[in-house]
């Protein structure tokens, strides 16, 4: 079982997959998503319910995914975990990935299109600190990030260039 089995990302893959190898169609409800193939039969059937923020859960869970990039035996060992909490879209998930960015594993990558995905003063402020780093590779990421932030807020209706 992969090490990522509880994040959103792999429940929302595993679904796209299902319903790629059979015939089904979404239908929205107000409890969340039913699926049935479009004869009415159900194939699969699945309800999602997206409760509120749990910042106590979320804390745990990226320090459970930071634990295990820091322990892993290597960057094949460290990529899924990687991954997972770079999808983490929360400022809860930043110094976790500024973990990550430090661990050394050669995932700062990830760490950092996770923190660009966030995009936060705070987000900022730890793509700025990589955009420091000795490692020449995770400054350069960083400063690529910063600047394609820099061009989607020079974008947004009522900025000023």
């Amino acid at each position: 079982m992969p090490v990522y089995s509880r994040s959103p990302q792999n429940i929302f893959q595993r679904l796209a997959e299902k319903i790629q190898k059979s015939v089904v169609k979404p239908h929205i409800t107000a409890r969340g998503i039913d699926i049935y193939d479009i004869y009415k039969t159900p194939a699969f059937q699945t309800t999602l319910v997206v409760e509120p923020r749990d910042t106590r859960q979320l804390n745990e869970a990226c320090a459970d995914l930071e634990t295990q990039v820091i322990n892993a035996r290597g960057f094949s060992e460290a990529l899924d975990p990687a991954l997972a909490l770079s999808y983490v879209n929360d400022s809860v998930a930043i110094p976790y990935l500024e973990g990550l960015i430090s661990s050394r594993q050669l995932v700062d990558g990830y760490a950092i299109t996770g923190l660009e995905r966030i995009g936060t003063d705070d987000a900022i402020e730890a793509l700025r600190l990589a955009a420091k780093s000795e490692n020449k590779n995770t400054a350069v990421l960083a400063n690529q990030a910063l600047a394609r932030l820099a061009r989607k807020m020079s974008e947004k209706p009522g900025r000023t260039k």
